[in-house]
């Protein structure tokens, strides 16, 4: 496949900060570590350390949150074979610590309470205010929108989260529920894109890791997220808000192109615990995964009545029969279904090859374009349902390397064309957005949990594994908190949780269906 890369070097480094908890006149020699490095000339390096944390993240949390979790979950991957080390309990019963583990290491990045870290993010947003030592309204815009950006992945994940106090020093941060969470990220966007103005480049360069400094890229990919929190909230119980911010967003500059991408490079020269998909698959048939059933059957025809050809672009043949075949998710290890790995197809190899490494796609500018076409489709912005529907395949297609020729010919086929009712042209819209969503696992998740397409039946037939007492033979809805925030944090947690509901993988989230 040809998929065009930018590749910036990462910078290496160990840096570490302290936050500040007090005045006193001597306060900087009180809290000068002799061991600690030298003072930042400029914040590329912290930030550059954030964005990879934040968008290209650990081998642990790429392993669990999004290939255990989200993109098995979303049925764009599977454990169904075997010699797998995640059949059965795995993510259920047996995944309780990497339930904790990718909430510890999440949100360390923003606040310094959970897992006794300090924030990247808290220490950025101290930098570039206005007493910061590298003070700039731009900058801090930009802060801004990687940690809303995070804030929602940690929320869509778990539910509610201690929004307003995280990253502020307060020992023990208040929870706050969703529907008050979603309003207060949109409000902190628009102060991110206001912060940034006409602002263009912060001569940051290569350690702005996701537009090389380009504030105005920023901006439309702070507007582009702002539509996608109003999108998931659109039909959420008490929603009196998500109208209002759709129409805004739609009214000004969106992700234009695929050079607008949030991509992050995955670099090979790293330690293996920063690298992504091609580290895990090293470990062999153990660590690796399948296709799952449900994605190869909407990409060979079966379900949409037309061939896709991203497809050969997701996917290699299985070794077995040469043809591409998904296996179902869910299944009991014994089964007789569950067989070797070789039947099944696996992930294309530029997605688990070593060097270069597949990079983290984050948001694309082909979801832009779906979530326009949602909001025409429903009358709150544009007219045009159809055209950002197009457009959002186009996109996906041109972002992993697919003819022309093969675009206009899935364009021209009833899939490539919103029909039917209201309901049907949703669906469509949600299911091309799925698709697009392959790779980044926690946001296919979110899709199908907000949406209900596709429909993901629930898992009660003999050959399924029994997740009753977990995820209910269902699909899981959230994650579980840590036991890190209980212990530190109980009172405030145990709090939030008789409102949204008990810590179970069953709990919906306030926007799911």
């Amino acid at each position: 496949m040809n998929i065009k890369i930018n590749i910036y070097k990462i910078l290496a480094f160990n840096i570490i900060l302290l936050l500040a908890g007090g005045c006193t006149d001597d306060f900087e020699e009180i809290n000068t570590n002799p061991n600690g490095p030298a003072k930042l000339d400029n914040i590329g390096p912290l930030l550059t350390h954030a964005q990879q944390n934040i968008y290209a993240p650990s081998r642990f949390v790429t392993w669990r949150e999004n290939v255990i979790f989200g993109s098995r979950f979303a049925e764009h991957w599977s454990f169904g074979f075997q010699g797998t080390w995640f059949a059965n309990a795995s993510g259920f019963q047996g995944g309780t610590d990497w339930h904790y583990g990718v909430w510890d290491d999440s949100w360390g990045l923003v606040n310094a309470v959970s897992n006794n870290n300090i924030g990247d993010l808290a220490e950025l947003l101290r930098l570039t205010g206005p007493e910061g030592e590298f003070a700039s309204e731009a900058d801090y815009g930009v802060v801004l929108i990687m940690r809303v950006m995070l804030l929602q992945r940690i929320a869509d994940n778990y539910g509610a989260i201690p929004f307003s106090d995280g990253g502020t020093g307060v020992a023990k941060p208040v929870f706050q529920q969703l529907d008050e969470v979603y309003p207060l990220m949109i409000e902190d966007l628009d102060r991110a894109m206001n912060l940034i103005g006409n602002a263009t480049n912060s001569g940051l360069g290569a350690a702005d890791q996701v537009y090389g400094g380009d504030y105005q890229k920023w901006k439309r990919l702070a507007n582009s997220e702002k539509l996608k929190l109003a999108i998931r909230a659109r039909s959420a119980s008490g929603n009196n808000f998500s109208n209002q911010a759709i129409t805004e967003a739609v009214s000004s500059p969106l992700l234009q192109s695929n050079d607008d991408n949030l991509v992050i490079q995955r670099d090979p020269s790293l330690t293996a615990l920063r690298q992504g998909f091609a580290n895990i698959w090293s470990f062999g048939t153990g660590g690796q995964w399948v296709m799952a059933k449900r994605l190869v059957e909407h990409l060979d025809g079966t379900v949409l009545g037309t061939p896709d050809p991203r497809l050969a672009q997701y996917a290699d043949p299985a070794v077995n029969s040469g043809n591409y075949v998904g296996q179902e998710v869910g299944l009991d290890a014994s089964s007789p279904l569950v067989t070797s790995i070789d039947n099944f197809s696996t992930p294309d190899a530029t997605i688990v090859n070593q060097d270069p490494q597949f990079p983290s796609y984050v948001f694309t500018y082909a979801e832009a374009e779906f979530l326009q076409a949602e909001a025409a489709l429903f009358g709150m912005g544009g007219t045009n349902a159809n055209a950002h529907y197009q457009a959002g395949i186009r996109a996906s297609m041109e972002q992993w390397g697919v003819s022309e020729a093969d675009i206009q010919v899935y364009l021209a086929s009833p899939a490539g064309s919103l029909s039917g009712t209201q309901e049907d042209q949703f669906r469509q819209i949600s299911i091309q957005r799925w698709i697009a969503a392959y790779t980044n696992g926690s946001e296919a998740w979110a899709i199908v949990r907000r949406t209900g397409y596709p429909v993901i039946e629930d898992k009660t037939d003999p050959r399924f594994f029994d997740t009753s007492g977990w995820a209910d033979n269902k699909l899981p809805q959230r994650l579980l908190y840590s036991t890190t925030e209980y212990t530190l944090n109980g009172k405030n947690l145990e709090s939030a949780l008789q409102r949204q509901g008990p810590d179970k993988m069953t709990t919906k989230l306030w926007w799911a269906k």
